[in-house]
């Protein structure tokens, strides 16, 4: 998949956790990583949550690669994820973590978890691979504790 982000999606809004909305373009705006890579994530996802706690074996290879993490959210509950972000604290940069405004209708949502108009469903824990903030160089990136066949996709 080689595909560019529209300016409409670019703009759509998430959330952090101080409760303020932010444009993906913005986020990646005050990142200069040539790469982002988004992890979609919830705090009732037990794998979602064991990738993340593993992040200190793959966080060098990522740095090298001059990749960053943007961590984006699907849960619906604010508390439950606000609690599960300062859980991980130790793991994440909680600066980076975000959710969508409204998971149901969001366009990013269905883009980056491949939902269709008649597919609800979606696997988490899933990762996106953006380069030059724009640019989706894959919507099912391999988990970054696979090294190897992570840093495939970036050839």
């Amino acid at each position: 998949m080689d595909n560019k982000l529209s300016e409409e999606l670019l703009d759509e809004k998430l959330i952090n956790l101080k409760g303020d909305s932010i444009k993906l373009k913005d986020i990646f705006k005050n990142d200069p990583s040539k790469f982002k890579l988004i992890d979609h994530w919830a705090s009732w996802c037990a794998p979602c949550i064991a990738e993340i706690q593993k992040s200190d074996e793959y966080n060098p290879m990522l740095k090298e690669n001059n990749i960053s993490k943007v961590y984006i959210s699907v849960d619906e509950d604010l508390e439950k994820w606000k609690h599960m972000v300062n859980q991980l604290e130790n793991y994440t940069d909680k600066d980076q973590h975000y959710r969508f405004a409204n998971f149901r209708k969001s366009d990013l949502a269905r883009i980056f978890l491949q939902l269709g108009k008649t597919k609800n469903s979606y696997s988490i824990p899933k990762y996106t691979l953006i380069k030059n903030d724009s640019i989706i160089l894959s919507t099912n990136s391999p988990r970054p504790s696979k090294q190897e066949e992570f840093l495939s996709i970036l050839d």
